[in-house]
């Protein structure tokens, strides 16, 4: 009969970033597929277990779909030699009783014809792909080979069934990465997988030339990274390459060996990133019996490797297993050469210095924008431009995507110096206690500072106070009002201010006087002084005419009143002209 068990499974964990886990042996639970029926035959018969693993296709582990069957004589010259394709039905008939050796090639595919046993355990089948380790149905390459064995009717040879190829299963576990870090997979291969395999003999690559991309998984979501995903190979017997390391980091074939190209091993393809580094990565580690040193990828065996992600997930190792080269740095911090400004002048510019860490950041670019053009503009490198007042920020933020910033608050008040300054008038004539308002125009309009000084060159003859507010004094005579600049002192003007004695005017008779149109009367008044020299005015210009000696002349029928005014006094005549 044949048998044959489980795969193998070998067990590995790899520390920190990656941990192989879980490679161990085991036969796959194939029933019977050979037993002697009497003296001079042997009838071979098949019955497989279904076993459905999950890998790019599906997969039965115990399928047999054709056989080719070997018996050897005891000097290994064929006996029988058999091709099936109906397990149902597979018979083998001996000439007579005698040693055997029994041969047998499963799924090969086709009929493969070997005079001796010499010739059937060099039997090499091909690929052309890693797509053929897996028939059409699903089925695995599979040989075996009994024992010598007499055979002299009734009696039952079995033979030990196994698969040719070698299954990895894969998970990935996130939980030890750090928070801030995200390893998105795209895609998981196989590499370096034999291109041939010795069905009957130990196999391994022995040139570059032999060795194909195995097979590969594109865009795995999270739950087929938890629940694992499965490769096949065949066998790959490279040895054990490096005995006297002891570290799972140094697991690698140097850079040029030859072993470099033909020993088996896993390729992960990764986006990553964080706050720090963001880029594509590769994970490698070689498959083998163990962790250190051991790179054969054995017949029959399952590896189930366990990848532990744990902090920073390796992006700082950058070897031959974690190839950061596709790694850049990003952004972490962004500060500026100061963190205010005033700008004293329109259209002032002021440079600001940017110092971006870390120096080996991919792209320390940076964006800069003003939070209020109509105050202050700024350039793409930092060169600030004052436009009006007012108040706003300039930030500048990386462009690798990080957002980091740093900002200076900007304030523009601009300096607008004072030109000219003028007052209301340049004469006045004052009495002691008459209070008299001079008003200042200070030019520019805009001018920052509109403030005025104000001082009298005399305070005895007139006062002044900070509102231009001019009081007459207490002695008669002249002086002079000065308003200057509060910024620039040399800029002012000057009202003269002569203080006299006050005059008084008085009407001896009736204020109510009655004229005809055309009529003209000589008004009547007292002044003290006498010589004092008093002026006229109508309120109502229509209505009649004043000279300046006080002559009146009435124009149309109306009323008005006529002022007769002196230095620091007044009376007045209510006039009426009648037709």
């Amino acid at each position: 009969m044949m048998s044959m068990g489980k795969f193998i499974l070998k067990g590995f964990v790899y520390a920190g970033l990656l941990a192989l886990a879980s490679c161990s042996a085991g036969n796959m639970g194939l029933s019977p597929v050979a037993e002697v029926l009497g003296e001079d035959s042997i009838r071979v018969s098949v019955v497989c277990n279904m076993s459905h693993m999950k890998t790019r296709s599906v997969v039965d582990e115990n399928l047999v779909e054709d056989m080719n069957l070997y018996l050897f004589n005891e000097w290994g010259d064929l006996a029988f030699y058999g091709y099936y394709e109906d397990m149902g039905n597979v018979q083998a008939s001996l000439c007579c009783s005698g040693i055997y050796t029994a041969y047998v090639l499963a799924n090969a595919g086709e009929s493969i014809y070997a005079k001796d046993e010499e010739e059937v355990s060099e039997v090499l089948l091909s690929i052309t792909s890693a797509d053929d380790i897996v028939t059409p149905r699903g089925g695995l390459l599979m040989a075996g080979k009994s024992s010598p064995q007499v055979l002299e009717g009734g009696d039952r040879i079995e033979v030990p069934l196994v698969r040719c190829v070698s299954k990895i299963s894969l998970q990935c576990n996130f939980e030890a990465l750090n928070p801030d870090v995200e390893i998105g997979i795209r895609s998981i291969r196989l590499k370096n997988i034999p291109k041939r395999v010795l069905p009957f003999g130990e196999n391994r690559i022995t040139d570059a030339a032999l060795s194909i991309d195995g097979m590969s998984v594109e865009s795995p979501d999270a739950d087929m990274l938890e629940e694992g995903v499965s490769f096949y190979q065949y066998e790959n017997m490279q040895g054990t390459l490096n005995p006297d390391n002891l570290e799972q980091s140094g697991k690698v074939v140097p850079e040029g060996s030859i072993y470099r190209s033909i020993c088996s091993y896993i390729e992960m393809d990764a986006a990553y990133s964080s706050p720090r580094k963001r880029g594509d990565i590769l994970y490698r580690f070689y498959l083998g019996n163990d962790m250190t040193s051991n790179y054969d990828v054995v017949r029959n065996t399952q590896y189930s490797i366990v990848v532990r992600f744990n902090g920073d997930g390796g992006v700082n190792e950058n070897t031959w297993r974690v190839d950061c080269g596709n790694i850049v740095d990003l952004v972490s911090s962004v500060t500026l050469d100061r963190s205010t400004y005033t700008f004293d002048k329109w259209g002032e510019t002021m440079q600001l210095q940017a110092t971006v860490l870390p120096a080996t950041a991919n792209d320390r670019g940076l964006q800069w924008k003003s939070s209020d053009e109509s105050v202050a503009t700024v350039d793409g490198k930092g060169l600030v431009t004052s436009v009006n007042d007012g108040c706003c920020t300039i930030t500048a933020t990386s462009v690798d995507g990080t957002g980091i910033s740093a900002s200076c608050d900007i304030v523009v008040d601009a300096w607008i110096p004072v030109t000219g300054l003028s007052l209301s008038t340049s004469y006045e004539k004052m009495y002691k206690g008459l209070k008299v308002a001079l008003a200042a125009t200070v030019t520019p309009e805009d001018a920052t500072n509109k403030g005025v000084v104000w001082r009298s060159t005399n305070d005895a003859v007139a006062t002044v106070d900070a509102n231009g507010n001019v009081t007459g004094g207490s002695t008669l005579g002249t002086c002079f009002i000065i308003a200057a600049s509060e910024e620039n002192g040399t800029i002012s003007d000057s009202c003269q201010v002569d203080l006299c004695k006050q005059e008084y005017v008085s009407i001896p008779g009736d204020r109510n006087i009655t004229i005809k149109v055309g009529e003209s009367r000589q008004l009547e008044w007292s002044t003290i002084p006498k010589d004092a020299k008093p002026s006229f005015k109508s309120l109502n210009p229509p209505a009649l005419t004043v000279t300046e000696d006080g002559v009146i002349t009435g124009i149309r029928p109306t009323s008005a009143i006529v002022f007769i005014r002196v230095f620091g006094n007044e009376d007045h005549y209510f006039v009426t002209v009648e037709e």
